[in-house]
């Protein structure tokens, strides 16, 4: 699996369905991701206040509803995320 994701140029991963909060789901992980790459550290209170913003609560359901995805209890996803040039997430349509 290891020379087959090594040469994918691009790999394409589907969560399953999507629901009301899976796009604002994905909108969190990508501030949190813009957060990451500009400053080593990324505090609770920079979390709690996006997860505010977007969902109105500082609850990490809808983040945890796309980690109860089946994707994530497959054994070979770190190869899949890692090992292809470019990643691309799908969920729903």
């Amino acid at each position: 699996m290891n020379e087959i994701y090594g040469q994918a140029k691009k790999v394409r991963i589907w969560l399953g369905e999507a629901d009301a909060d899976t796009l604002k789901t994905f909108t969190f992980l990508q501030f949190i991701a813009a957060i990451k790459r500009t400053r080593a550290l990324l505090s609770s209170a920079v979390i709690k206040k996006g997860l505010a913003e977007l969902f109105g609560s500082e609850s990490l359901q809808p983040i945890e509803a796309i980690l109860c995805s089946s994707w994530f209890g497959r054994r070979w996803i770190i190869q899949e995320a890692i090992l292809g040039h470019s990643i691309i997430v799908h969920s729903g349509r």
